[in-house]
């Protein structure tokens, strides 16, 4: 073999041994961001919407911040949605079950509910993932209060359509958005996430989202569009309908994880790697492509452009900007009808306080969970539309000033002459009978007067929301709600149906859609206790009572359970109840239960849908102290966990009914990642180094002029 050959080979071998780890140069997998530089540059309008919009996220992030592990959202915000199918005559349309099956992958990354795939994502990054507390449903009542399933299709007007973010004609910048360009006009974008699937022109790639800055110049055009290709789970890399998960998040303010489209910069969360660029494909860990960071790439990003397969995680930073987002510039979006059903009962327009999320003001509210009503909210904003509570944990202490929100909802839009007054009240909590009409247990915090007035939408809140009374005597606390006509229903007088008096709390708030219930725990501040429990160790305590306000004995159990929907608090602990009087009552009667064992003075409770047995005399009004004990399955991530303490009373014929309940709220957040991978050892490098330098000295030193060796050999 020639040495000239060999040189070759070993130069060939070299570029091996430099390029084995670089990953494939990324680029962007949508459009977002066409354009950005130069609109940020030249549009000022657009800028300086910009420039309030971070201004307004960085101010509500650095507030919850302050407030700690209280301000990790309690709620999960519904967003309804609408699906604008435009496509041509003669195409394979996309069938209703694609569209349904896509929101529901939607509701699988925003809520972190694929733990069999988070178990794929690096130790490192594991620990950041966060449910983001956001999730979609296809509208149930259109902009005109009609029935709807949330689905709309249009022929498409065009092959394909295009997207030119800097042209100042709307139908030309975004032509899928309006059926004067072909496409179909979008429905507010106050309540509505609109979602257009069209065949786009190649250059926009998988499609492209409104920045939360556009909206006070381009509402009409607010939503997200993605091409048909990738709506769904065929497309190449694609086959989880992610694209559509990246598409949603930026349309709730997230930006790629190396900033914006194509351009270098920041994507204003401080727990995600900064980032050069983007990666396309398949990546293992540690991934030192873009990263300027001792762990490498999040690869494993939803932000990232990886596949599919490898998008896995929104980290705890991105679900505290998009809840922000939420509480901000879409805040009205938690005002949307668009989940009610197409009307509510009765003729003109029905008022009422939610029970939970979808009630529409009809009576008898569904859920047995009535006791944390969707209409009270409880938080440290006197700001009169934040319904952004921090649970029912509330912290006091000195300086802090907390107040009640509440919102009241119509289910039509008639004329509206009413002149009912809101009046909120508190007792102390008990899983017992809490009787409305026992006024000696029942004292009024304040009230507003005359709350339907001058109504022009769905929705209006107590203007200005009720400070919290400081001096509280009790740990636990109920806050009722009511709507009450002056002429007719002074002094609570109304029961909840003509004729049918209703006199133990829980079945008067379930068949009054004038009254909502919400249960407080009032806990000091700074915490007694890390809300974190280690595996093993004692975890956070809060109290409640357990009571029996009739004249006769009570035949009860107290039930634990999961929340539905909620990450399971028993999966990872058990529940450990105090109350000495609880133990002698437990005990006088039978140690009746399920599900459950004494440890010492306390009763450990081991299950869902485990329950204590035992005989209530007449009277009775009992604390018991609840604390959470972590086992070895705790997760280290960001959680909340949720307890539902309901009280059942024997009817007659060993038949139970539901006396009363609460609900607790057990907040953790993520703990510290672990140290980073040992740094990489790059001989290969060295290697390749090298055997460049070989064929470098060789092309170098060796004797030019081919003709003179020639002569020479002649000679």
């Amino acid at each position: 073999m020639k040495f000239e050959t060999i040189c070759h080979f070993l130069a060939l071998i070299a570029i091996v041994l430099l390029g084995c780890r670089q990953a494939q140069k990324g680029l962007p997998a949508d459009s977002t961001f066409q354009d950005i530089a130069e609109r940020l540059k030249n549009d000022q309008g657009f800028a300086a919407s910009n420039a309030d919009f971070e201004g307004k996220i960085k101010s509500e992030l650095e507030r919850n911040k302050r407030i700690g592990d209280a301000a990790l959202p309690f709620n999960v915000i519904t967003i309804p949605v609408v699906v604008h199918l435009v496509q041509e005559a003669g195409a394979n349309p996309v069938a209703d079950q694609l569209v349904e099956q896509q929101i529901a992958a939607l509701n699988r990354d925003f809520r972190r509910k694929n733990a069999d795939e988070l178990a794929k994502v690096p130790e490192a990054f594991r620990v950041l993932a966060a449910d983001t507390r956001i999730q979609f449903a296809l509208a149930r009542r259109s902009p005109t209060a009609k029935a709807t399933n949330g689905i709309v299709r249009t022929t498409a007007g065009k092959a394909s359509f295009g997207f030119a973010p800097l042209d100042s004609n709307r139908e030309t910048r975004n032509q899928v958005k309006f059926k004067a360009s072909g496409g179909n006009d979008a429905w507010p974008s106050d309540s509505y996430l609109n979602i257009w699937v069209c065949r786009l022109d190649d250059k926009l790639r998988e499609g492209y989202a409104s920045l939360p800055a556009d909206l006070p110049s381009r509402a009409t055009e607010d939503g997200v569009v993605i091409d048909v290709d990738y709506f769904g789970f065929s497309a190449l890399g694609r086959n989880k309908g992610r694209a559509l998960t990246n598409l949603v998040a930026k349309w709730l303010g997230l930006k790629d994880i190396w900033g914006m489209g194509s351009a270098i910069g920041s994507d204003e969360v401080a727990d995600t790697p900064p980032q050069e660029g983007p990666n396309n494909g398949m990546a293992s860990y540690p991934y030192f492509n873009r990263a300027e960071s001792p762990y490498g790439d999040m690869y494993c990003n939803f932000m990232d452009a990886t596949d599919d397969d490898q998008r896995l995680m929104f980290s705890a930073g991105q679900a505290d900007r998009i809840y922000a987002v939420m509480q901000t510039l879409r805040g009205p979006m938690q005002d949307s009808e668009g989940n009610a059903d197409e009307a509510g009962p009765g003729a003109g327009p029905v008022y009422f306080i939610k029970d939970f999320p979808t009630d529409v003001g009809t009576e008898a509210s569904g859920p047995s969970a009535y006791y944390y009503a969707d209409g009270i909210a409880v938080n440290q904003n006197s700001t009169a539309n934040d319904m952004s509570e921090s649970g029912s944990n509330v912290t006091t202490g000195a300086g802090i000033t907390n107040y009640i929100h509440v919102r009241v909802n119509r289910s039509s839009m008639g004329a509206s002459s009413s002149s009912d007054n809101l009046h909120v009240y508190w007792a102390d909590a008990s899983t017992g009978n809490n009787d409305w009409y026992d006024a000696a247990r029942w004292t009024e915090i304040g009230t507003g007067y005359n709350v339907y007035t001058g109504w022009s939408s769905n929705v209006r809140y107590i203007n200005p929301p009720i400070p919290l009374p400081s001096d509280l005597p009790s740990d636990h606390i109920c806050i009722i709600a009511r709507l009450e006509d002056e002429t007719t229903c002074p002094n609570r007088s109304c029961n909840g149906s003509a004729g049918n008096p209703l006199v133990g709390l829980s079945t008067y708030v379930r068949f009054n859609r004038n009254a909502a219930w919400q249960n407080l725990d009032i806990v000091a501040s700074p915490p007694e206790e890390d809300m974190q429990a280690s595996p093993g160790q004692r975890g956070p305590q809060t109290e409640t009572r357990f009571a029996n306000f009739r004249e006769t004995p009570a035949k009860a159990r107290l039930v634990f359970n999961n929340m539905a929907a909620e990450t399971p608090i028993f999966n990872y602990g058990k529940i450990a109840v105090s109350s000495r009087r609880l133990l002698e009552l437990w005990e006088q009667g039978g140690r009746q239960g399920e599900g459950i064992e004494q440890k010492d003075s306390q009763i450990v409770v081991l299950k869902a849908g485990a329950y204590i047995g035992l005989n209530i005399p007449p009277g009775e009004n009992n604390k018991m102290q609840i604390r959470f004990l972590a086992d070895e399955k705790t997760p280290n991530q960001r959680d909340i966990y949720l307890l539902n303490l309901e009280q059942e009373e024997d009817s007659g014929n060993a038949k139970y009914e539901t006396r009363g309940g609460v609900v607790f709220a057990l907040k953790a957040e993520h703990g510290e990642m672990p140290p980073p991978p040992p740094e990489e050892k790059s001989w290969w490098k060295w290697i390749g180094l090298g055997l460049l330098a070989v064929v470098l000295i060789w092309i170098l030193l060796r004797p030019k002029g081919g003709a003179k060796y020639a002569n020479t050999s002649d000679k």
